[in-house]
């Protein structure tokens, strides 16, 4: 038989754990897993719910498992991502990224998502500017998965191709070149951006992005990388100046 909870017990459960938002976290979760209007249960908050999976969805965010991942859904600029624990949850700091694409990227650009993950960076850009068109790559296949489930979802699936690849050993995205852009969310813990626009980016992952770009990519002229730092130290300088735009080739 399955246990009893109210949504009164939902966030005692949650306030218990430490979760400063429980009542509205109790909301969306009783919402999202038993179809119940928000409105309705403020209305009615010691109504019953006997339903397994929302006693489960409340145990396991009392352990601060990722809202995010319980509920499936995140938004994100004007579109809705799946993620799941094979995605980072898109941050709010990257729509400063896609923002900063739709505005400054070229008509009839093609792009490139590099380690897209939900595919947020490259279904939100094209939902935004249907012009363009790009190639995303990540190195895990059910990362991808979700990817092209959202690309359908948000109706870019059309104009977006998802490859299997090591952006570090690049093979497959190489083939697609050239691009006219490239988009990468840098979360290296060692990656770091001066005030003068200058990248400090030996021996770590982003100093190699732009080898690769010059070595994989195959275009003559320059291509620019758009790059969001999401780093919290970085944070102020993110909203002064939400990427770095950085010509090689």
């Amino acid at each position: 038989m399955s246990e009893k909870i109210t949504y009164t017990e939902a966030v005692r459960i949650l306030r218990d754990a430490g979760i400063s938002s429980a009542p509205f976290e109790a909301r969306l979760i009783i919402s999202t897993v038993c179809g119940v209007p928000l409105a309705s249960i403020l209305g009615n908050p010691d109504k019953v719910y006997e339903d397994q999976a929302l006693i489960n969805a409340i145990k396991l965010r009392a352990t601060r498992y990722p809202l995010q991942y319980i509920l499936g859904d995140v938004g994100f600029r004007d579109c809705t991502f799946k993620v799941t624990e094979h995605t980072l949850i898109p941050r709010p700091d990257t729509e400063l990224l896609v923002e900063y694409a739709v505005t400054h990227i070229p008509q009839n650009a093609r792009i490139a998502d590099l380690c897209t993950g939900s595919g947020c960076i490259a279904v939100s850009t094209l939902a935004e500017r249907p012009d363009l068109c790009a190639v995303a790559t990540d190195i895990d296949p059910d990362t991808l998965e979700v990817a092209a489930h959202n690309a359908q979802k948000n109706g870019v699936a059309d104009r977006l191709t998802l490859l299997l690849d090591d952006v570090k050993h690049p093979d497959r995205i190489s083939e697609y070149a050239p691009f006219d852009a490239i988009l990468y969310e840098c979360v290296s813990a060692t990656a770091t951006v001066g005030l003068s626009k200058n990248l400090t980016a030996s021996l770590n992952f982003l100093g190699k992005l732009i080898i690769i770009a010059t070595m994989y990519f195959g275009r003559v002229g320059p291509i620019t990388l758009f790059i969001a730092f999401s780093k919290k130290k970085t944070r102020e300088n993110i909203i002064k100046n939400p990427t770095e735009e950085v010509s090689v080739g």
